[in-house]
Parts: structure tokens; sequence; C-alpha cells
């Protein structure tokens, strides 16, 4: 019902980047001035309520359900918590920790679980119709982190994928997803062109899109 806000100062949070993270990490040598502020905030509108189980929500069924299929892909482990000792004592909490998801299947991507659920689920209701995998293509833009994921999830369910970067996207990038088998098209322009090419090319050619944005408006 109560809630500290206190930021660490750029100092600490450049420290605590070094510790766990490469030396010649460039967002390192951006944190340069410190500063803290601090308040407190209590929350009276805070109510305890039963989880929304809601059918048009993220529900039970629906977490159990990814929860079964993410944990059986090979290479799975849960990703470790880092604990920040000296982050909690600036906030003067108990405890402080991040989940490190760099280490996800070994994919080095901060989104690593969500494009690849989402092949699978795709390719779990399209094989229900009774096409085969080797007959879908999944198609999606990216910088490079869903992208990533969603590549590696079409290895694992034997589809296609087509994966649509811009021009700002970096080589190491690019040949990481075409580890994973995926074509991947780079588009000249921002991500907004690739998201274009990516959303008419699909149309074009009957592919499924695995977006991570609302393309409503594009």
């Amino acid at each position: 019902s109560e809630m500290c806000i206190r930021d660490i100062t750029n100092a600490e949070y450049g420290e605590t980047r070094k510790q766990h993270m490469p030396a010649n990490d460039p967002d390192i040598a951006l944190v340069q001035a410190a500063h803290t502020k601090s308040r407190i905030i209590a929350n009276k509108a805070h109510r305890r309520a039963p989880f929304p189980d809601a059918a048009h929500l993220l529900n039970r069924t629906n977490m159990a359900a990814a929860a079964e299929t993410i944990t059986s892909w090979p290479g799975y482990a849960p990703t470790e918590l880092v604990d920040l000792p000296e982050v909690a004592s600036h906030c003067g909490v108990a405890r402080v920790v991040y989940k490190d998801e760099s280490t996800r299947l070994g994919l080095g991507a901060f989104k690593a679980l969500g494009g690849a659920y989402a092949v699978a689920a795709l390719i779990k209701q399209k094989q229900a119709d009774g096409i085969a995998a080797e007959a879908i293509t999944v198609a999606t833009a990216t910088d490079g982190n869903h992208g990533r994921s969603v590549a590696w999830g079409a290895k694992q369910a034997g589809c296609g994928a087509k994966i649509y970067i811009h021009q700002h996207v970096s080589k190491s990038r690019e040949d990481a997803m075409r580890v994973y088998g995926a074509d991947v098209i780079r588009v000249d322009g921002n991500y907004e062109f690739s998201v274009a090419r990516c959303k008419a090319d699909s149309e074009a050619n009957s592919w499924s899109m695995v977006s991570d944005l609302s393309l409503i408006h594009i």
C-alpha cells in the first residue's frame, strides 16, 4: 500500500553495470553526472483483490499453457536473479534483485520468450487446421531482440521465417538471426519502414505476421 521511490545516483548505476556487464559496454560511458532524489508515496487507492482471471485477459489458463510450452523447449532453464545490495542499501530496503534475461536460451536477447512462444502457438493452431509447419512462413520487423526470438522459434517449429530489419540495425544482429535459418531482409529507412514493408509482403504472400506491436495504424 506504500511505495518508496528513490533513484540511485548515476555513479552507483554505473558501478552496478560494471559488475554485471562487459567492460566495453558503451552504456557505462553514458553514466556520468550524479544525482539523487527520493519521495514516499502512499497509495490510498490500493485494495487487495483476487487475480483478474477473465477470459479476455492474460488469465491462469493461458499462463499455464505458456509455461508448459516454454519449459519444454531445449535449453530451457530459469534465469538468474542477481542481487543488487548497493541499490537496496541506497533505497533503504532489505533486498533488490534483477532478473538477468541475457542468458535466456542462449539468444542474448531480452525478448527471448514472447516471439518464440507466439510462433509455437501459431504453428499449433495451424496444424490443428491441417496445415503442416513446413508450409507456414512467419514474418516480423525488428531491431534485433524480437526477431531473434521469432527466428529461434521458427527453427524449433520447423517453419520458415522472414525477418525485416531497417538500415540502422547492426550486421552482428542481422547475423545472429541468420544463424537460426531466417531470411533477413534489410529495408532502407527506419523501423517504421521495415514494419510497413513486412506487413505489405506478408499480405501479398499470405505469411503470418508475428509482431510485438499493434499494426492498427500502419
